[in-house]
């Protein structure tokens, strides 16, 4: 999620962009090698990886990812330094035992021999993320992102008080807390705070839309869960959202639709009052809504059975709704950050 001054640094002149960019790579692919090396080899390692965790705070919201990596990059700094700037005493250390150094080599063992796979899928064209190898969970693959897309693709859920759906019914749009929805709300500063909701709802369109299609159609549980509770109307679900238009009744049917988002240019911004503009790409969910099994119309292939979730009630799906019209926005477009 990106918020204020993302927008700011996404117009700075291209060289310094590019820049940016090959210094971004040096410290995530070089540097990481300097932390193995002799003081004051390693504290350069670890004040280069602080620099750039300190300018990827300044421009995007990455949750307490990033303050993470400021503390165990701290630890590259030796004794010498860190008494420099903290008033810290250098203890007098023993020498080590034989049986400490054996213990040690084991340890340096065992982790080589349990960093080949994640080494050989770090080079794979079908990488792996956050996956373990082992049953003692050491030596993962570990990454927030498996992969850096050019086009940021975002999922608007909307929902109607209609109880036949069509091209001229009214529909409303929710808005999430700091995931992109209405084009002219300033982007929120939410980091180091993670917003669990909005980072899946982030994190949905990249494994079903791809070159401004959608290719999958098989949706997450826990979303079509999540539209669920929305459609029941649960308080709890709805307090989890920045605004929930259907505070009194809850919506007969919610929608899914697919958006490419892009930061709108200087002479966009000072025409429109935008941060972001918009382009239609697809209906990812049809309208759906909450009926008796014995009044269940036609469904998608990839409808799950909820069973349990909902009792002996089932979804209904309306009629697929392209794009008729912009759903109405929150009527309080431009409030400060909750």
């Amino acid at each position: 999620m990106r918020y204020a001054i993302g927008w700011y640094a996404h117009r700075l002149p291209r060289p310094i962009l590019a820049g940016g960019v090959l210094f971004s790579h040096f410290v995530q692919v070089i540097a990481p090698f300097g932390l193995f090396a002799p003081q004051p080899i390693a504290a350069l390692a670890g004040a280069l990886i602080i620099a750039h965790q300190l300018l990827l705070i300044a421009a995007g919201n990455y949750a307490w990812l990033n303050w993470l990596t400021i503390v165990l990059a701290i630890s590259a700094f030796g004794d010498a330094q860190l008494a420099a700037i903290l008033p810290v005493t250098v203890p007098i250390l023993e020498p080590r035992s034989l049986v400490h150094d054996v213990v040690l080599a084991l340890v340096a063992g065992m982790t080589l021999l349990l960093s080949i796979r994640p080494t050989l899928n770090f080079f794979s064209r079908r990488q792996l993320m956050n996956f373990s190898y082992n049953p003692l969970h050491l030596v993962n693959a570990y990454g927030a992102f498996g992969g850096v897309t050019r086009k940021r693709y975002e999922i608007v859920l909307e929902g109607t008080s209609d109880a036949h759906p069509s091209t001229r019914s009214v529909w409303k749009a929710f808005e999430f807390k700091g995931k992109p929805g209405d084009p002219r709300r300033r982007p929120p500063q939410i980091a180091p705070y993670h917003l669990r909701l909005d980072w899946l709802m982030w994190f949905l369109p990249l494994s079903v839309v791809s070159d401004d299609r959608v290719f999958g159609r098989s949706i997450d549980l826990w979303f079509v869960r999540f539209i669920v509770h929305l459609l029941e109307g649960d308080r709890q679900v709805s307090s989890l959202l920045r605004h929930n238009p259907f505070t009194e009744e809850p919506p007969r049917f919610i929608r899914a639709h697919v958006y490419r988002y892009a930061y709108t240019s200087r002479e966009e911004r000072r025409a429109t009052g935008a941060w972001w503009k918009r382009t239609f790409i697809a209906e990812l969910l049809p309208p759906m809504g909450i009926g008796r099994r014995t009044e269940a119309g036609p469904e998608p292939a990839w409808s799950p059975r909820l069973g349990d979730i909902l009792d002996d009630a089932d979804l209904v799906f309306g009629p697929p709704t392209p794009q008729a019209s912009e759903a109405i926005a929150s009527p309080d477009r431009h409030p400060r950050r909750p």
